[in-house]
């Protein structure tokens, strides 16, 4: 294992992925090293997987690759890490296998279907809307936080059945749970605890009212089951789609004719929505365990190895796509990997596409141009969710 080609490459230093550096580091792992050693200070070393078929192989067969055995995370509760909280492994639809996995898949599937997406579509619209015109009142206002946080977070809370006057703390939870704060997850883990006991009392037509009344193979779940439940679905439902429309609207605003072609053609958006999720790829990776020896790519990985596999990589593979350097609004086909692939696909990747659309339909609607006043400063959390620290902008309308 010391001895692999790209052992020099250091994919654990957080600077890369503020300097855009990583994408060199990747391509030449993807040429040369494509699956990796890669040794961790905090915890046992791991493979990195980059090219895009073999990621595909990886999160396609989690008999091979278990998300359960050793969880999703660098660090993850079988390493000591995530000290004092739940153990999630089994418990949480992300660090599940199957057949668990698709049963309890299935208790929330029906409210991410394309039918289900779409009836939120009209209110979705006249939030984005709301947000947009608001925005372009004040002198400066920061895109992250006033349009591309506050849309899907409250379409989540919506969705969960939170109060208004509980949202303000929620995004305040979501931030720290993104920053990997025990203290908020905790807060979050205890609010949760205490809206899933609410609605057994009073139940309602919400998720949480869902999950509390759920069955699985004829058992309802656990109270720590909903709770990590819906510690999943804030956290995934808020910061990718956050992260993709600020990073979406910074790579429009670095790429100025791309915004002035879906000015002209609305007709694009669908398209540039793809390309943007590509080009951005907030969720870049996810840890597997490997519950086999098995060779990829010429190297042996043993039974009970940490793996993880590079989405952010895959969705940049010459292999695959045409000229991946190029940010392209009518690239098609296009079959990036951001909402993964494989039985753990991301339940909400309908709705996702709809919250990245609807704010960049109601910019161009209402927007001559964006400028920013200060650079784009990116980062990447713990769970290695590349977002924005901050996106100040002032919002030219349009003539009316």
């Amino acid at each position: 294992m010391t001895g692999q080609l790209g052992a020099e490459i250091n994919l654990l230093d957080r600077q890369i992925y503020t300097d855009g550096s990583y994408l060199d580091r990747f391509r030449w792992l993807r040429d040369n090293d494509p699956v990796s050693w890669h040794e961790h200070p905090n915890g046992r070393g791991f493979w990195n997987i980059v090219r895009y078929d073999d990621v595909s192989f990886a999160a396609r067969s989690p008999e091979i690759f278990s998300s359960e055995t050793g969880g999703v995370l660098l660090v993850g509760h079988d390493e000591g890490g995530w000290e004092g909280l739940p153990d999630p492994r089994g418990k949480q639809l992300i660090m599940m296998d199957p057949p668990r996995h698709a049963k309890y898949r299935k208790v929330l599937s029906t409210e991410f279907t394309p039918r289900a997406v779409s009836k939120m579509e009209a209110a979705l619209r006249a939030r984005a809307t709301r947000l947009v015109d608001a925005a372009i009142g004040r002198e400066q206002c920061d895109f992250l936080e006033d349009i591309a946080t506050e849309v899907p977070l409250s379409v989540i809370a919506d969705m969960m059945g939170v109060p208004a006057s509980d949202r303000s703390q929620l995004i305040t939870w979501v931030l720290g749970i993104m920053a990997s704060e025990p203290a908020a997850m905790e807060s979050f883990l205890e609010y949760a605890e205490s809206l899933a006991r609410e609605r057994m009392s009073v139940p309602g037509q919400d998720l949480v009212s869902q999950l509390v009344r759920a069955e699985v193979g004829g058992t309802g779940l656990s109270l720590e089951e909903v709770k990590l439940f819906l510690f999943l679905l804030t956290g995934a439902a808020t910061e990718a789609p956050r992260s993709a429309i600020s990073l979406g609207m910074a790579t429009l605003l670095e790429h100025p004719a791309s915004w002035a072609a879906l000015q002209r053609d609305r007709t694009l958006l669908p398209r540039a929505v793809d390309e943007i999720l590509r080009w951005t790829t907030p969720t870049m990776m996810f840890r597997r365990t490997a519950t086999h020896n098995i060779e990829l790519s010429g190297q042996l990985i043993a039974k009970g190895d940490k793996v993880v596999i590079w989405f952010a990589s895959a969705n940049r593979d010459e292999r695959v796509f045409l000229r991946p350097d190029e940010f392209d609004i009518s690239r098609h086909p296009n079959r990036h990997l951001t909402f993964g692939i494989g039985p753990h696909h991301c339940l909400g990747a309908g709705l996702a596409r709809l919250e990245l659309t609807t704010v960049l339909d109601a910019l161009l609607d209402k927007v001559d141009r964006i400028e920013l006043t200060e650079p784009v400063v990116t980062w990447v959390n713990e769970v290695f969710v590349r977002s924005v620290v901050s996106m100040p902008v002032i919002i030219r309308p349009r003539d009316q």
